[in-house]
């Protein structure tokens, strides 16, 4: 299948950012009295930003994934979803 290393990489890269943040606001918050969050909402925004751009690798990946190898993947279930859908659509008329 192809993008698989894209996404495992894209994968990869957001897994351990959020793992980052984790840590860092674990530490954040193990204090005693807690003055500002200012530092740990600017920390947040920036890992979160710099996420967008695998997060949109990832998408369009699967997008493409989705609309050329779809049927080759699951053939009977596409198959048969649309062959129901089409009986349902024909039925449309006829009740009632």
């Amino acid at each position: 299948m192809p993008g698989r290393w894209t996404i495992l990489i894209c994968d990869t890269i957001m897994l351990s950012a959020n793992a980052l943040l984790l840590f860092v606001s674990y530490k954040a918050f193990d204090r005693e009295a807690i003055s500002t969050y200012t530092g740990l909402f600017a920390r947040c925004g920036l890992v979160y930003f710099m996420m967008a751009m695998p997060a949109i690798l990832i998408d369009h990946e699967n997008n493409l994934i989705n609309r050329h190898y779809l049927d080759k993947r699951r053939r009977k279930l596409t198959l048969s979803a649309t062959q129901t859908q089409f009986e349902i659509l024909g039925n449309l008329g006829k009740e009632g």
